[in-house]
């Protein structure tokens, strides 16, 4: 392939596609952190041509479930049409979904909050994806691979391993597992004129749906109420065993964006403050961690 980042779309557009790259017009999508995203429009059709960063096998990412996965979520109506997929280079293509992405602001508006959380629970019940995520093992993997290359973490780095381990018996061994989507920013969601719809598939797997939802309610930013919330739309009803689960998966989600911040500064080559990234998470575990509420949520779920 060629040697630019554009050089390599249109030879994916010529050579895989059928499509005549002279046409394209291509313009780099932000707000990514791990892969290299562009918006190709040929005429009236617009595509988006994902080309994976470097190292992300590091951070649990197949490429070859990402591509199955996110098939089998189009086919259930809740992402875009999958064009093309490379998984020994990184490369999915995929139709570009014309609407608004979200930011956390806008997803807690009550009417796009209770889609949303219907858009989740619409997740869980899709067809089994591949492969599986457990946060607490992702934790431990990211933490192992960083220390061998010799990332220097902050001192509280390893209480916070403590309070996971705290986390982890808490919630037990054998929780249920269903698809879970696993990286629920409020970027990943898409909002046009009659529905929203979910991209980014990278570490979806079978899982406990617990994470998602703590996943979901921390990177929205919701306050304690607004959890409150989640628990009473996706179940019906509000359970206090359920409602610690999401607490205390809201922890183990900054601490899963914590050590990814710490070893994607290690392997990434992309123009971002990781390890900053890596440090705000993990500040904001510990100031959720001091809540006086932690000791309730443990005895809670047992």
């Amino acid at each position: 392939m060629g040697n630019t980042l554009e050089e390599k779309i249109r030879q994916i557009l010529d050579r895989c596609l059928g499509l005549d790259s002279g046409q394209a017009v291509m313009s780099r999508l932000s707000g990514g952190i791990t892969n290299h995203n562009y918006k190709v429009t040929l005429g009236d059709r617009s595509l988006v041509v994902r080309l994976g960063g470097t190292g992300t096998e590091h951070l649990g990412i197949n490429r070859h479930y990402e591509g199955q996965t996110a098939k089998i979520a189009a086919k259930a109506g809740i992402s875009a049409a999958v064009l093309y997929s490379d998984p020994h280079h990184g490369i999915l293509v995929s139709e570009f979904l014309e609407g608004q992405t979200l930011s956390p602001e806008m997803a807690r508006t009550p009417e796009i909050f209770s889609n949303l959380v219907a858009v989740i629970k619409t997740i869980h019940r899709a067809p089994s994806f591949p492969g599986s995520f457990c946060p607490f093992a992702t934790v431990s993997r990211y933490y192992q691979d960083s220390f061998k290359r010799k990332v220097i973490f902050p001192e509280s780095a390893d209480d916070a391993l403590v309070v996971m381990g705290t986390i982890e018996k808490a919630l037990g061994g054998h929780r249920p597992q269903v698809s879970c989507h696993n990286d629920l920013l409020s970027g990943n969601f898409i909002k046009d004129k009659t529905k929203i719809w979910v991209v980014d598939w990278e570490y979806a797997g079978m899982g406990d749906l617990f994470f998602d939802l703590g996943n979901f309610s921390i990177n929205l930013e919701l306050s304690i109420e607004d959890c409150t919330k989640v628990i009473q739309a996706y179940f019906g009803e509000l359970n206090t065993s359920h409602l610690a689960r999401l607490h205390l998966m809201r922890l183990s989600s900054d601490l899963r964006e914590a050590f990814w911040g710490y070893l994607q500064s290690a392997v990434s080559l992309l123009d971002f403050d990781f390890r900053g990234y890596g440090e705000k998470h993990l500040t904001r575990f510990f100031q959720n961690r001091s809540s006086g509420d932690f000791v309730t949520w443990i005895k809670a779920v047992k």
